[in-house]
């Protein structure tokens, strides 16, 4: 028998949203609440049910999920880290 690979719904819906923004130049902010929206239509139609009180909680930490994958899914590995520091490093007066 296949094993077969499930992919992850939010990733899924979030590829989607990253070609159709491709192609329409649509702004990542609308993108990003778009995969929100579709998520938790997603999410409803399969019988998960965000309590209230903590749907605001739930919808944040969703929101910062849907940008780090943008990140990855469109630039490559995120690294969360600092910036490097520069040492020795002066701007010259133009």
């Amino acid at each position: 028998m296949k094993k077969q690979h499930l992919r992850d719904p939010l990733f899924e819906i979030l590829e989607r949203h990253i070609f159709r923004a491709a192609n329409e130049l649509e702004k990542s902010g609308q993108m990003v609440q778009d995969v929100i929206n579709e998520y938790l239509q997603f999410l409803s139609s399969q019988g998960v049910h965000i309590p209230g009180p903590v749907k605001g909680i739930f919808i944040e930490d969703l929101r910062e999920e849907i940008k780090e994958l943008t990140l990855k899914r469109t630039v490559g590995v995120f690294v969360d880290c600092p910036p490097p520091v520069l040492k020795n490093h002066r701007l010259k007066p133009q």
